[in-house]
């Protein structure tokens, strides 16, 4: 078999990245002396767009309407 000359890891990042740390302290353990790059992919949740509250906002902000 062809020694290992490089390792890549993928790792979704949804959460601290501590999966990431530990398969790489372990793989470094066992391939000592070989890059160990990581893949990582993230997701954004973006909260819908309400046009009209933030123009509502924006009144507030310049004195164009008084708090309900």
């Amino acid at each position: 078999s062809k020694p290992v000359t490089s390792i890549a890891i993928f790792d979704d990042v949804l959460t601290a990245g501590t999966h990431y740390r530990a398969m790489q302290t372990k793989l470094a353990a066992r391939f000592s002396g070989v890059p160990i790059f990581g893949i990582f992919i993230a997701r954004r949740a973006i909260p819908p767009f309400d046009a009209e509250q933030f123009v509502k906002q924006l009144k507030r902000l310049f004195g164009e309407i008084d708090d309900e």
